[in-house]
């Protein structure tokens, strides 16, 4: 399940997604509206704006990647889980433009495309790929965040560093001195 800690830092990513994903404004609406859900067709930071307010973070964010994986051509699909190196992508392309949303120009996941991986939605008809595979795609670094500190700032530091753990963020620190 998705958490609203993951979700509230990249809105804009899964703003993003949305925006991307193939179809037009209103297409997307009929299929929110297919889900009991009433979206504007104004833009689509109004979307997402009813789909939190009705869903709250974690929810909109897996209707926007339920909505993604319903208008995902089968070829994306299998091209965002399988191929290590998505940059090769055509990104100007509508149909592969949001499998872009999910990966840095230098290949490696984004945030959102870390969670799109992890919490794929099944769907009728559509076989579902083990997530195993995803396991090829990892971060450049085993850290988000990386703190470089002068040794005598150690203490201080390594509690800004577990507080940050403890909200789940991945931390490196690097002293300056030994």
């Amino acid at each position: 399940m998705l958490l609203a800690k993951d979700v509230a830092p990249i809105e804009t990513d899964f703003i993003d997604v949305l925006e991307h994903t193939p179809g037009t404004k209103a297409e997307k609406q009929a299929y929110f509206q297919s889900k009991s859900i009433r979206v504007p067709r104004t833009n689509y930071e109004a979307m997402w704006g009813v789909l939190t307010e009705r869903l709250h973070h974690s929810g909109a964010a897996q209707s926007v990647f339920e909505c993604l994986q319903a208008h995902m051509p089968i070829a994306c699909e299998n091209f965002c889980v399988l191929l290590p190196r998505p940059k090769l992508l055509t990104y100007g392309r509508a149909s592969l433009r949001s499998c872009g949303d999910l990966f840095f120009q230098n290949g490696n996941l984004r945030r959102v495309g870390e969670l799109f991986l992890k919490h794929r939605p099944t769907h009728p008809g559509r076989p579902l790929r083990p997530v195993a595979t995803a396991r090829r795609f990892q971060t450049a670094k085993p850290y988000e965040i990386a703190i470089s500190f002068a040794g005598e700032n150690r203490q201080f530091v390594g509690d800004v560093a577990r507080e940050l753990d403890s909200k789940g963020v991945r931390v490196s620190m690097m002293s300056s001195s030994a």
